[in-house]
Formats: structure tokens, C-alpha cells, sequence
């Protein structure tokens, strides 16, 4: 960005409006950041009208030159793509977290039913099925992989916050 007597530039606290930059320049700015990028011109702004008038393309250019709006431009569509991925990232998350839970607990009653069915089965000693027992050991070892596999996708998933969350700390450098 442009700096004012070889200082860092000044942004107004509170928006991104620039130091200097009038509040009719600052609103057409906002009318060429709020445009789709793949839609958005210098040219086509000289086409709306701000306070009742439309301001010539040389105006338009001026004000976009003064006020580095291109980079502005740059910067902003940057932060909402990022929000963008924030929050699709947030929604896998969430909806991996409801999946596990669900597995988690249909896996959990396997086990239950499974340790249920085996204390019966020993209670009488004669009465044993081997077919059957050796179901119900089938079962229970399924049960136990099926946990396996969750505790593998929720440290995948907690390595892949955390990857997220460093490239989020070097992106923030640029």
C-alpha cells in the first residue's frame, strides 16, 4: 500500500477506509471490492451512480491509484476465501465428529451385547455352543476394529487441525 511521507500506511480504525480517502471514494471502492472478481471493473463502475451522480472513469482510476485499492482488492478476496475455507473446515469437522460419535456408540453396544451374551453363556458351563460363541468372538473382535479405526480418523483429524492451524499462523505473515 502507499504510504504518506515515508510512513507505514494509515487505515481509519475501525474499516478499511484509507487516510485521505473521501467517503464518496471510499463508497465507490467498496462497490468495486463487493463485486464478484470475475465481474469487476474500473470501467463499470463509471456506469453507477453514488449521491445521484456517476463519476467519470479518469475520477475512478485516480481514486483506485491514490488508495491502492487493487491491492486492498487483493487483500479482501483473500480474507473471504479464507473465511470460506474456515468455515467449510469447520463444518467436515463437525459433521466427522457426529460420524465417529455414532460409530463410537453403535460400536460400544456391540461390545455390551457381546459381553451380555458371553456371561450367559458361561453361567452354564454345559450348555456352551462353540458355533455360537464363536459368533460371538467374531463380533467382539469386529467391535474392537471398528474402534481401532475411529481412534486412527480422530488423530488424523487432529493432525489435520493442527496442520491447518500452522499454515493458518504462516499465511497471517503475508
Amino acid at each position: 500500500m502507499k504510504t504518506h511521507d515515508n510512513q507505514l500506511p494509515v487505515k481509519i480504525p475501525g474499516n478499511d477506509q484509507m487516510l485521505g480517502e473521501t467517503p464518496l471514494a471510499y463508497t465507490y471502492y467498496k462497490l468495486y471490492r463487493d463485486t464478484p472478481p470475475e465481474a469487476r471493473s474500473l470501467r463499470a463502475l463509471c456506469h453507477l451512480e453514488v449521491t445521484g451522480k456517476k463519476r467519470s472513469e479518469r475520477v475512478i482510476k485516480r481514486w483506485s491509484s491514490e488508495h491502492d485499492w487493487q491491492e486492498r482488492v487483493a487483500i479482501y478476496d483473500t480474507m473471504v476465501a479464507r473465511a470460506a475455507f474456515q468455515e467449510q473446515l469447520t463444518q467436515r469437522q463437525a459433521e466427522v465428529l457426529a460420524f465417529i460419535n455414532e460409530d463410537m456408540d453403535i460400536s460400544l453396544k456391540f461390545q455390551k451385547v457381546c459381553k451380555a451374551r458371553l456371561e450367559e453363556l458361561t453361567r452354564v458351563a454345559e450348555n456352551v455352543d462353540c458355533r455360537e460363541l464363536r459368533q460371538l468372538a467374531l463380533a467382539y473382535r469386529e467391535s474392537r476394529e471398528w474402534l481401532k479405526d475411529l481412534i486412527i480418523i480422530m488423530q488424523e483429524e487432529k493432525d489435520d487441525a493442527q496442520e491447518m492451524e500452522a499454515w493458518e499462523e504462516r499465511a497471517e505473515f503475508f
